[in-house]
């Protein structure tokens, strides 16, 4: 269930370059990368992003983190923050970039704006600008193909 759940968050990151996630990593969650894996970090911020987490220094195989991480994964963390609160980021900027990746990945599988548009709460213009700024623009101004 671990593994699924951290092969999930890579695949929401598939087609993305390892260097301009961590890039746009948070400077909290890239010290996080001293010990634990770049999936586990996003995992982390996807579950925990805004809140401070706190680590105790007994009964870690029980701590919610357990379930989201792993046993080994969470020593591991403990071991290099040690006990006491981490503050987790939102990571906004990690979770835009997802966003316009996704956005940019169903444009080319022919999704029109409109429709990105509706499904990501955003205006059509918004849609535009983030395929720009992918060096893709859309093909269509229709609401509904």
């Amino acid at each position: 269930m671990v593994n699924a759940s951290l092969a999930d968050v890579l695949t929401e990151f598939e087609g993305i370059p390892d260097s301009e996630i961590v890039a746009a990593l948070p400077k909290e969650a890239t010290e996080l990368l001293g010990a634990i894996s770049l999936p586990a970090v996003l995992k982390v911020i996807e579950t925990y992003g805004g809140r401070r987490v706190r680590l105790p220094r007994k009964g870690l195989r029980r701590h919610p983190l357990a379930k989201v991480l792993g046993h080994e994964t969470l020593e591991r963390l403990a071991v290099h923050v040690g006990s006491g609160c981490i503050n987790v980021p939102k990571g906004a900027a990690l979770m835009r970039m997802r966003r316009d990746h996704a956005i940019e990945e169903l444009r080319r599988a022919g999704t029109t704006i409109g429709e990105l548009a509706s499904r990501y709460r955003l205006t059509e213009r918004e849609i535009y600008n983030i395929l720009a700024r992918y060096g893709k623009r859309g093909l269509t101004t229709s609401v509904r193909a």
